[in-house]
């Protein structure tokens, strides 16, 4: 009996697997290895260049926090060096750090910078070159698949808005024409708002965003080595979530095994259901056989 239910279960569980593993397996084909995450981020030196050769639409975001004892020069070179690439400056503010009248003033600003994807590491390079790079950051996102989702829509517009055309042109019943150009100028709507969005999600793909601040100080900062306990701090960090990670991926496991256990369990409760019943029925008949056989010895004495 236990032997029945152990195969049983065993059998569940294998067939779990295998459907698990062919979910993962069809997952991993119909995707694209080849695009990164949506929301990753590196550090700029350890950057790894997205082309849109292969059709990837990758939107590159710069993060830089920077620090100069020329605070008009820095600024100047900021925007000159953005103009030259073929960038441009589309924000920015600028301020004073000092509170009271008798510390100097100390300036800093802000920026937001649009040049083109390939010229950003050269733009960094020239403000590398004047500044004091503190701390930056690169956020890639992939819009790879909204991008071709919208193209598909459009093209779809397009062959209706050729077809009600036309219809416009053959129709010869006024209210048939009023309701087909009233079709028409919808679809004709429709088409104006996804060339801008696609327009724009072009344009975010070809500029990069570079964001700056820029502060003007006394005494440049040295960029330290990470501490012991920076380092230990960092290693527990990643160790949770890691640790988060995996109890997820098991978790996620579970739930797709669990109709299988369900069913094992349901088999096996009706197994154990019909083997108890034959038991009560062999016991039943048992006591009957054991009354019989003392009057059949009898019978032969």
């Amino acid at each position: 009996m236990k032997k029945i239910i152990a195969l049983i279960l065993t059998a569940v569980m294998v067939l779990a697997v295998f459907c698990s593993c062919g979910s993962d397996s069809s997952e991993n084909f119909t995707g694209d290895p080849s695009k990164p995450s949506e929301g990753s981020q590196s550090s700029i030196s350890n950057e790894t260049v997205l082309s849109d050769d292969d059709g990837l639409k990758i939107v590159k975001t710069y993060r830089l926090e920077l620090e100069t004892l020329a605070f008009d020069k820095a600024s100047e070179l900021i925007a000159s060096a953005a103009e030259a690439l073929g960038g441009y400056i589309s924000e920015s503010s600028e301020k004073n750090t000092s509170i009271t009248e008798d510390t100097e003033a100390l300036q800093y600003a802000t920026y937001t910078v649009r040049i083109p994807a390939d010229k950003t590491e050269e733009y960094l390079d020239a403000i590398e070159a004047e500044c004091n790079i503190l701390r930056s950051s690169l956020t890639t996102e992939d819009i790879t698949d909204s991008y071709y989702d919208y193209q598909a829509q459009l093209d779809s517009l397009k062959i209706q808005e050729e077809r009600l055309t036309e219809m416009v042109e053959q129709t010869t019943s006024l209210d048939y024409l009023i309701t087909l150009e009233d079709k028409l100028a919808q679809i004709r709507t429709e088409i104006n708002a996804l060339n801008s969005k696609l327009q724009l999600m072009d344009k975010s793909v070809n500029y990069s965003y570079v964001y700056l601040t820029l502060s003007e100080v006394k005494e440049l900062q040295s960029v330290s080595e990470e501490s012991y306990w920076q380092r230990v701090s960092n290693a527990f960090a990643g160790a949770i979530s890691t640790f988060t990670a995996v109890m997820s991926e098991i978790f996620i496991g579970l739930l797709w095994i669990l109709p299988f256990l369900l069913l094992g369990a349901v088999i096996a409760i009706v197994i154990i259901s019909v083997e108890r019943k034959k038991k009560n029925r062999r016991r039943n008949q048992n006591p009957s056989d054991k009354d019989s056989a003392p009057s059949d010895t009898e019978e032969k004495k």
